[in-house]
Protein backbone atom coordinates (compact mmCIF):
# COMPACT_ATOMS: atom_id res chain seq x y z
CA UNK A 1 0.00 0.00 0.00
CA UNK A 2 2.79 2.44 0.87
CA UNK A 3 4.61 1.80 -2.40
CA UNK A 4 1.53 2.02 -4.61
CA UNK A 5 0.43 5.28 -2.99
CA UNK A 6 3.96 6.74 -3.00
CA UNK A 7 3.98 7.44 0.73
CA UNK A 8 6.55 6.55 3.37
CA UNK A 9 4.26 5.88 6.30
CA UNK A 10 0.70 5.79 7.56
CA UNK A 11 -1.16 5.80 10.84
CA UNK A 12 -2.62 2.53 12.08
CA UNK A 13 -6.05 2.90 13.66
CA UNK A 14 -8.48 0.67 15.49
CA UNK A 15 -12.19 0.29 14.68
CA UNK A 16 -12.97 3.51 16.57
CA UNK A 17 -10.42 5.50 14.47
CA UNK A 18 -8.12 5.83 17.50
CA UNK A 19 -4.44 5.79 16.57
CA UNK A 20 -2.65 2.66 17.81
CA UNK A 21 0.61 3.14 15.92
CA UNK A 22 2.37 4.19 12.75
CA UNK A 23 3.81 1.92 10.07
CA UNK A 24 6.60 3.32 7.93
CA UNK A 25 9.02 2.08 5.32
CA UNK A 26 11.57 2.08 8.14
CA UNK A 27 9.39 -0.35 10.08
CA UNK A 28 9.07 -2.60 7.04
CA UNK A 29 12.52 -2.68 5.47
CA UNK A 30 15.29 -1.58 7.83
CA UNK A 31 17.43 -4.66 8.48
CA UNK A 32 19.44 -2.81 11.13
CA UNK A 33 16.43 -1.74 13.17
CA UNK A 34 17.02 -1.72 16.93
CA UNK A 35 15.73 -5.02 18.24
CA UNK A 36 14.91 -3.41 21.58
CA UNK A 37 12.03 -1.52 19.91
CA UNK A 38 8.84 -2.82 18.40
CA UNK A 39 9.08 -4.75 15.15
CA UNK A 40 11.74 -7.04 13.73
CA UNK A 41 15.15 -6.39 12.06
CA UNK A 42 14.21 -8.10 8.79
CA UNK A 43 12.65 -7.22 5.46
CA UNK A 44 8.90 -7.39 4.85
CA UNK A 45 6.63 -7.37 1.82
CA UNK A 46 2.98 -6.29 2.17
CA UNK A 47 0.48 -8.59 0.44
CA UNK A 48 -3.25 -7.91 0.80
CA UNK A 49 -2.69 -5.98 4.04
CA UNK A 50 -0.44 -8.64 5.58
CA UNK A 51 3.27 -8.16 6.27
CA UNK A 52 5.17 -11.07 4.76
CA UNK A 53 8.63 -11.55 6.26
CA UNK A 54 11.50 -12.04 3.81
CA UNK A 55 14.16 -13.55 6.04
CA UNK A 56 17.36 -15.53 5.60
CA UNK A 57 17.42 -18.28 2.97
CA UNK A 58 14.15 -16.92 1.55
CA UNK A 59 12.12 -18.30 4.44
CA UNK A 60 8.87 -16.43 4.01
CA UNK A 61 6.56 -16.03 6.98
CA UNK A 62 3.37 -14.05 7.24
CA UNK A 63 2.66 -11.31 9.71
CA UNK A 64 0.40 -8.42 10.47
CA UNK A 65 1.00 -4.68 10.47
CA UNK A 66 0.57 -4.58 14.24
CA UNK A 67 3.65 -6.80 14.53
CA UNK A 68 5.94 -4.34 12.73
CA UNK A 69 4.41 -0.92 13.41
CA UNK A 70 5.85 1.60 15.81
CA UNK A 71 3.45 1.73 18.73
CA UNK A 72 4.66 4.96 20.30
CA UNK A 73 3.20 7.76 18.23
CA UNK A 74 3.72 11.47 18.62
CA UNK A 75 0.50 13.31 17.95
CA UNK A 76 -0.61 16.87 17.48
CA UNK A 77 -3.92 18.66 17.01
CA UNK A 78 -5.36 20.55 14.03
CA UNK A 79 -4.86 23.80 15.97
CA UNK A 80 -1.09 23.34 16.39
CA UNK A 81 0.87 26.11 14.62
CA UNK A 82 2.96 24.91 11.65
CA UNK A 83 6.20 26.12 13.25
CA UNK A 84 5.49 24.17 16.45
CA UNK A 85 4.72 21.02 14.41
CA UNK A 86 8.07 21.43 12.62
CA UNK A 87 9.91 21.87 15.93
CA UNK A 88 8.24 18.74 17.34
CA UNK A 89 9.25 16.72 14.30
CA UNK A 90 12.83 17.98 14.42
CA UNK A 91 13.26 17.41 18.14
CA UNK A 92 11.93 13.84 17.85
CA UNK A 93 13.67 12.95 14.58
CA UNK A 94 10.43 11.99 12.85
CA UNK A 95 9.05 12.61 9.36
CA UNK A 96 5.34 12.67 10.13
CA UNK A 97 2.99 13.76 12.89
CA UNK A 98 -0.34 12.08 13.45
CA UNK A 99 -3.11 14.65 13.87
CA UNK A 100 -5.84 13.71 16.33
CA UNK A 101 -8.93 15.45 17.57
CA UNK A 102 -10.64 14.11 20.69
CA UNK A 103 -8.37 11.06 20.45
CA UNK A 104 -9.55 10.19 16.93
CA UNK A 105 -7.47 10.32 13.74
CA UNK A 106 -7.98 13.64 11.95
CA UNK A 107 -5.04 13.49 9.54
CA UNK A 108 -1.30 13.37 9.18
CA UNK A 109 1.31 16.09 8.66
CA UNK A 110 4.51 15.23 6.80
CA UNK A 111 7.77 17.05 6.24
CA UNK A 112 6.58 17.81 2.70
CA UNK A 113 3.40 19.40 4.08
CA UNK A 114 5.47 21.62 6.36
CA UNK A 115 7.89 22.57 3.60
CA UNK A 116 4.93 23.49 1.37
CA UNK A 117 3.50 25.71 4.14
CA UNK A 118 6.85 27.46 4.69
CA UNK A 119 7.31 28.07 0.95
CA UNK A 120 3.76 29.39 0.57
CA UNK A 121 4.27 31.73 3.55
CA UNK A 122 7.58 32.99 2.16
CA UNK A 123 6.04 33.50 -1.28
CA UNK A 124 3.16 35.52 0.19
CA UNK A 125 5.57 37.71 2.16
CA UNK A 126 7.61 38.43 -0.99
CA UNK A 127 4.52 39.45 -3.01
Amino acid sequence: MLATRHITGAPVIDRDRRVVGVVSLHDLVDPDRDEAGDGYPVFYRILDGWAVELGDAADVGVGRVDEVMTRATITTTPQTPVLQAAKTMLSNGIHRLVVTQSGVLAGIVTTTDLLRAFVNDATERMA
